[in-house]
């Protein structure tokens, strides 16, 4: 309990500490291309990778769910969806010590860092590549005590080759955003992203991928269904890669 705390609040710490400085590995030295034809320039406005909030409803909860995706093709599940250009990374350590039975620490406050974007800003240099069909979609599963925007920039790159990315945020998150109640797994929050997004993919055949991170590399490997286009799994614990 003091390890998963001390994880909390190290993830707490104000921007200042160098731990949010928004100096992501991914596209940081991308220069926006130089257009001379105004045609292009619309193409090429429409296919930049833009992040999209949403909701998804499981057993009368709403759960957050992040969307990275070209901007011609955000996702209109309802008019709760819309555009994000900075990443509300929330922890909220009374409502994590509150999940872990430490209820004496349900005082601690609450903090929410709006983070930048991985790309350059308005994400030019990510316009997207056509790595991907129509109807391809992936899904990050965050691990405990983590977060939808844990692997922004991985979204992001893979958005900006044409992926449709979902992330939703999951029972164990930081953010602790709702009390999770029977049937709200992991399991039925993947599916439920599935099945709203699945409409937005349009006509073509969809075919979904899925990766996750620690704990989340669980929610790869055993979420039912098929996978077209893989499971994966970073930093996923020695005991789940042998099985």
């Amino acid at each position: 309990v003091i390890c998963h705390l001390t994880i909390a609040l190290l993830g707490s710490l104000p921007p200042a500490t160098g731990l949010w400085t928004g100096k992501w590995p991914f596209r940081t030295n991308v220069q926006p291309r130089v257009r001379g034809v105004h045609a292009e320039e619309v193409m090429a406005a429409a296919d930049e990778v833009c992040c999209v909030r949403g909701n998804v409803v499981v057993q009368g909860l709403t759960i957050p769910v992040a969307v990275w995706c070209q901007r011609s093709k955000q996702p209109t599940v309802d008019d709760t969806w819309e555009p994000s250009d900075e990443y509300p990374y929330t922890v909220d350590i009374g409502r994590i010590a509150a999940k872990l039975r430490v209820g004496w620490l349900a005082f601690l406050p609450s903090k929410t860092y709006y983070l930048p974007p991985a790309g350059v800003p308005p994400w030019c240099g990510a316009a997207c590549a056509p790595h991907a069909r129509a109807g391809d979609a992936i899904l990050f599963a965050h691990g405990f005590l983590g977060s939808p925007f844990d692997m922004a920039h991985a979204c992001e790159a893979l958005a900006s080759d044409g992926f449709m990315v979902a992330a939703p945020e999951l029972p164990e998150s930081l953010a602790a955003s709702y009390e999770a109640r029977e049937g709200v797994t992991r399991e039925a929050i993947v599916a439920a992203t599935q099945a709203a997004l699945g409409n937005e993919l349009g006509d073509a055949p969809c075919r979904w991928g899925i990766f996750g991170h620690s704990a989340g590399s669980g929610t790869a490997f055993s979420q039912p269904g098929e996978f077209a286009l893989g499971r994966a799994c970073i930093a996923c614990p020695l005991g789940r890669a042998l099985d």
